[in-house]
């Protein structure tokens, strides 16, 4: 796992720079960040320009630039990490605000001494007690469903959630960068929502969001409970902070508990009581949380779901407990009286509310809707939350409002619904429509390619559709060269794989049983063309630059060798259409 954080931090600053040409800021707090774990800014400084120097276009850059541009990147990285070097904690406190810098100026003030650990040693140690030594559940999640057709799914959410954690706990990427980069990975493999076992569905980047704030916090909790036990104190300090659960009884109720000092061993604490005029009560008992592990943490108490709340170790007779925080005023919406933690729970509720908008103009797109009215809705929405935000003297979090296309099960939208109810024709396209969302890699790409290439006939799936064919001889059609598969009017499958209609050419462009015959696509919807006439099988005649045949409608195999085209296996209502190459071909697929 720290071998390719590593990794991660090493190709993300070659990009930054490559992008740049310049040593970032960002880039900059990520060669520090991972100094102070340990590693060697000289290894990453030289892995780093391996990555660029094997690129084309960062030397034709560096051509350009003069020769002396590659010793001036360089001397600029060598003279930025020394600084940072220098710099170091203030640095990574506020790049990762992790518990061991907080812990040392705890400690600092109070004129006590602390063993100098490796953060990294301790991060690992935090790790494994996070994971109870199984390297697997780092965000604790639990009870997902694993979707048929993906081989080990909940394992690879697991191992994403892992990643970013350690991405975000290390301090080389933010909380919100490491999110979306497991997000598209997931997304990537198919994963688009986790369900739960108690009935209740999220989306996935509204999953893994929570997953990783939580994790990264447990973990950072975890690294400041060891320095406590380590100190031989018995006391512990909960800090206030805006905005805290108020809403339950008991641990729930994090408002009830925070600003206190607490004790997570047995003792007399008679003495420090009179002083800081407060009765000190036990840490689990009071909030749920156990500092040694002895006791079963309340998943809604401290360190909980969502919980933000940090705990500080308290050294008797040095501190003053602090004053209570003033609760941030209320503010009435539509009627209603809203405290703090309310209005960041509204918040919260808007930014949902707009990245759900955002799917649902994805799913229009994808179905050919127009979405001029969502996206009406959307900018409404958006001057709806920077006002809430503006009443409430909140900075808008405008980072929570993005959403990246093909991350979302779209069938969860209720576009996808609305469209799919309106007839069997429409929702045979919308679920080939949606199936399409993942993109292959380049080499899962190349690997379809040469399999198609060296199939006894372009038939490309192995179920009912290929054995139908083959078994019933259908008739073939002078002139004609028959590919066969499941399709839409926007994609073909291979072999359960989605592919687009380039691949599909490659194809059969590359193999030895075809003479640059008309092709005629023995495909569902693959001739259903839109109000500008493209559709899969025209921009297959436009890549192969022969005629293309095929259905507008469902089709149906029959065991006399015959085919139809129709609505249903009784209805032959539909037909083979006829599609021709455009010259224009080459500007219409770079515009979409």
């Amino acid at each position: 796992m720290f071998q390719y954080l590593e990794h991660e931090v090493i190709v993300d600053v070659a990009r930054r720079i490559g992008k740049t040409m310049t040593y970032t800021r960002t880039a900059e707090l990520q060669a520090m960040s991972m100094h102070r774990l340990g590693y060697s800014p000289a290894r990453i400084r030289s892995e780093a320009m391996k990555i660029l120097n094997a690129d084309p276009q960062y030397r034709k850059a560096v051509a350009k630039n003069t020769l002396e541009y590659k010793k001036d990147v360089r001397d600029l990285i060598n003279d930025i990490t020394k600084q940072a070097m220098l710099a170091g904690d203030e640095l990574i406190a506020g790049a990762g605000n992790m518990a061991w810098v907080n812990d040392l100026a705890i400690w600092k003030a109070a004129n006590k001494t602390l063993e100098d650990n490796s953060y990294l040693q301790q991060l690992i140690d935090a790790y494994g007690r996070q994971t109870e030594q199984s390297m697997k559940n780092l965000t604790k999640t639990t009870g997902f469903k694993a979707k048929s057709g993906f081989e080990s799914i909940e394992n690879l959410y697991r191992r994403e959630m892992d990643k970013a954690t350690i991405k975000v706990c290390s301090g080389t990427f933010t909380r919100e960068q490491a999110t979306r980069d497991a997000v598209k990975e997931l997304a990537q493999s198919g994963l688009r929502s986790v369900d739960y076992a108690s009935g209740y569905s999220m989306q996935i980047d509204t999953a893994a969001r929570m997953a990783i704030r939580t994790g990264c916090h447990q973990i950072s909790q975890k690294i400041e409970a060891e320095n406590i036990m380590r100190s031989g104190e018995g006391l512990v300090y909960i800090p206030e902070h805006e905005g805290a659960r108020n809403k339950g009884t008991g641990h729930a109720n994090h408002e009830q508990w925070q600003g206190k000092v607490y004790s997570w061993k047995p003792g007399n604490y008679e003495k420090e009581e009179k002083r800081i005029g407060q009765k000190i009560e036990d840490l689990w008992e009071k909030t749920g949380y156990s500092l040694d592990g002895s006791k079963e943490n309340d998943p809604l108490g401290l360190n909980g779901y969502n919980c933000r709340h940090n705990v500080h170790i308290w050294f008797e007779g040095v501190k003053d407990l602090p004053a209570h925080m003033q609760p941030m005023p209320s503010v009435t919406y539509n009627g209603k009286t809203l405290d703090y933690y309310a209005q960041t729970q509204k918040m919260r509720q808007m930014e949902r509310g707009i990245r759900a908008l955002k799917r649902e103009k994805e799913a229009c797109k994808k179905l050919g809707i127009d979405t001029t009215e969502t996206d009406a809705k959307i900018s409404a929405k958006r001057r709806e939350y920077n006002e809430f935000c503006d009443l409430c003297g909140i900075r808008p979090h405008t980072e929570r409002l993005r959403y990246d296309c093909n991350t979302s099960e779209l069938r969860n939208t209720r576009t996808y619904e609305k469209f799919v109810t309106a007839s069997r024709e429409n929702a045979v396209y919308a679920d080939e429509i949606i199936s399409a969302q993942s993109k292959l890699g380049k080499l899962e790409q190349k690997e379809i390619i040469k399999r198609g290439k060296d199939l006894d006939l372009p038939v490309f799936d192995n179920g009912n559709l290929g054995k139908a064919y083959r078994k019933w001889n259908i008739q073939k059609e002078r002139g004609y060269y028959d590919v066969v598969g499941h399709g839409s009017p926007e994609i073909m499958e291979f072999f359960g794989r989605k592919v687009n209609d380039d691949i599909i050419a490659k194809i059969i462009k590359g193999r030895s049983d075809y003479k640059g015959e008309k092709i005629r696509l023995l495909s569902c919807m693959t001739g259903l063309a839109d109000e500008k006439g493209n559709c899969f099988a025209q921009r297959l005649a436009n890549a192969l630059s022969v005629e293309v045949q095929a259905p507008n409608k469902l089709l149906y195999l029959h065991k006399n060798g015959t085919i139809h085209v129709g609505s249903s296996a009784y209805k032959n209502d539909g037909e083979m259409i006829t599609f021709y190459p455009r010259k224009e071909h080459k500007n219409e697929r770079d515009n979409q």
